[in-house]
């Protein structure tokens, strides 16, 4: 009985960790862990992945601006062939690009501010606490064993993060897109149209904005961050990204 009684409670406890304090399990989640979570929860949509060379060379460009040790810590960017205003991050610093977001972004640089965003939310492990929420142990542990786990794009969208989570992943894009030379403007200028057409938290908005709640204000947080005395450059060139605008779709 004794035995029960102490398994019973343990299971209580990690129970409520896994419902109050999922950022606690995912801090001392080891990144091997995570990284094989982000390969094992894989994109249905894999058949529609854009990979030349002359795309892989343009999204190697971007995340290099944006954070120039992300790839050597092992983050990926893909760009994925779907109709959908979204960028998703997976455990372990895979991020996807939906290429319906390049037609609504109006250059690079709100592109960058995007990905710095989805960066941001991977170091500071907020992508493994929202799996550890949402999905429950049991799923990331069937994942960690090698179970599969059947995933959609809704699923991968599904994944939010509480409003300190963005708060703290705007924080950190400004920063880096400060640190790049990016200009903030162009993102602030993509969440404000978003916001207006569609109004904030709308459940009828774009996937960007059910996954990634806006309103007026981050958009002026991002508009104030811009420095009318130092000299931006392009998140890219203008040949890159015309290349992830319209290659994706040519050969994707």
């Amino acid at each position: 009985m004794g035995g029960l009684l102490a398994l019973s409670g343990a299971a209580s406890v990690l129970a409520g960790l896994v419902i109050f304090a999922p950022e606690l399990i995912a801090a001392r989640m080891p990144l091997s862990w995570e990284r094989k979570l982000g390969a094992a929860y894989d994109l249905p949509i894999a058949a529609t992945r854009c990979e030349s060379p002359r795309i892989r060379q343009a999204l190697n460009a971007l995340i290099d601006r944006v954070d120039p040790k992300a790839r050597a810590d092992g983050f990926t960017l893909e760009l994925v062939r779907v109709d959908m205003v979204n960028a998703v991050a997976l455990p372990g610093g895979r991020m996807v690009l939906f290429d319906g977001l390049l037609d609504e972004a109006a250059n690079a640089d709100a592109v960058a501010g995007i990905v710095a965003h989805e960066v941001a939310h991977v170091r500071r492990r907020h992508v493994a606490a929202a799996m550890v929420r949402d999905l429950g142990l049991g799923t990331v542990v069937t994942l960690l064993g090698g179970g599969a786990v059947a995933s959609s794009a809704g699923d991968l969208v599904s994944l939010k993060f509480s409003r300190g989570a963005e708060s703290e992943a705007d924080s950190d894009a400004i920063t880096m897109l400060n640190r790049a030379r990016i200009s903030p403007k162009p993102t602030a200028e993509f969440f404000r149209r978003l916001s207006k057409q569609h109004g904030d938290d709308s459940s009828f908005a774009p996937e960007f904005l059910q996954s990634h709640p806006l309103s007026r204000s981050r958009a002026e947080r991002f508009a104030a961050a811009e420095n009318k005395d130092v000299s931006y450059r392009p998140a890219m060139s203008d040949a890159d990204f015309r290349t992830l605008k319209t290659v994706c779709r040519k050969e994707g």
